[in-house]
């Protein structure tokens, strides 16, 4: 065999840290359905876990569906988002009165999962 053969494994598994350790590619299937197929990399390149902080502000809004785990706690406001962009920052500024520092990270692929799953209960 020559260095340029490569090998295709399908794995299927519940332990994501079996998937972290071993995929190159993922596919989640929901219901019999494929649902997502992506490289690791790319998938974990555009989710994102953010943070909030606002002044101290009582101006409600509406954040947008596609904000996952949408939490808030004082001032502090977290959440989750599977196609992140670009504009992620300058959006949150636009739909946030007196959002004042925010912090986004990406996300582990264990919480990747968690995310599109509760993705996929709201699709359906």
């Amino acid at each position: 065999m020559t260095g340029e053969e490569g090998w295709t494994v399908f794995l299927s598994s519940h332990d994501i840290e079996e998937v972290d350790r071993l995929a190159d590619r993922v596919i989640l299937i929901d219901s019999g359905k494929k649902r997502l197929d992506e490289t690791v990399e790319a998938l974990l390149g555009k989710c994102r876990s953010v943070e909030v902080i606002r002044e101290e502000t009582d101006t409600p809004f509406e954040h947008p569906k596609e904000w996952l785990d949408y939490r808030e706690v004082g001032r502090t406001i977290s959440f989750s988002v599977a196609e992140a962009s670009e504009a992620l920052e300058d959006e949150i500024k636009r739909l946030i009165p007196g959002a004042d520092h925010i912090h986004t990270r990406e996300m582990s692929l264990r919480e990747v999962f968690v995310m599109m799953a509760q993705r996929f209960r709201i699709e359906s």
